[in-house]
């Protein structure tokens, strides 16, 4: 997603009009700060700042969803991305930082749910890469660039598939755990990236990549600060 605008609205730079809008107290999300990748990121608050948008179709199958992030506090969880229904169709996919500011991606399959997490404690303001991977049966955790867990539990390729919409910083279900710190260069793919992609896209905003030869684009959701792309 791209941090370009008119108003309150926040682009899908992806072109698959999957477009979202700032929201808060005063609908006044900072994204003047510097970013990760481009020159920009969107910086919530924590207490009222979030960014939602039209629900992307990626839960049918296999999924990608990244970001750059920085996170300054966590009481009990604080959600990067999510969505999924209500409850009665609680299907979908969340991924967030737990109490002990690890990061966990969790699967919600209606009647049970896998999750994925672990590493180092991403609080304390310095830029970190996170990605939710499904591939087949296998749900997977990555950390700047390197694979933290996963799990093959029987039903992690079911179809999530349903029409809620997706929110950045925010718990869709509950209206809580809020995100305080910054999100750059969110993309949701309809795919599972390779290993060498995300640790291509790592090295890209870490400054490392070598060459730009192959892009790594998303099928769905892109957002990102204007001016990056």
């Amino acid at each position: 997603m791209d941090e370009a605008w008119a108003g309150t609205w926040v682009l899908d730079y992806a072109g698959g009009g999957y477009h979202g809008s700032l929201q808060g107290g005063d609908n006044t999300v900072d994204i003047t700060v510097a970013g990760k990748v481009g020159t920009g990121a969107f910086d919530l608050d924590g207490a009222a700042d979030y960014i939602t948008g039209a629900h992307v179709p990626f839960l049918a199958g296999d999924f990608s969803v990244c970001a750059w992030i920085t996170n300054d506090a966590v009481v009990t969880a604080a959600i990067l991305f999510s969505q999924r229904g209500p409850a009665g169709d609680a299907r979908g996919l969340r991924l967030f930082l737990a109490s002990d500011g690890t990061c966990v991606g969790l699967l919600d399959l209606g009647a049970s749910s896998v999750s994925v997490g672990g590493g180092a404690d991403l609080r304390g303001g310095d830029w970190h890469f996170v990605v939710a991977r499904r591939a087949g049966t296998v749900l997977s955790l990555w950390v700047d660039g390197e694979q933290i867990d996963e799990d093959d539990s029987a039903g992690n390729d079911a179809d999530l598939s349903h029409a809620y919409d997706w929110q950045i910083g925010r718990n869709a279900l509950y209206a809580d755990y809020f995100w305080n710190g910054k999100v750059d260069d969110l993309r949701v793919f309809d795919r599972a990236l390779t290993a060498q992609e995300i640790r291509y896209l790592y090295a890209q905003g870490a400054g490392t990549a070598e060459c730009r030869a192959e892009q790594v684009y998303p099928v769905g959701l892109s957002v990102d600060p204007v001016g990056s792309y």
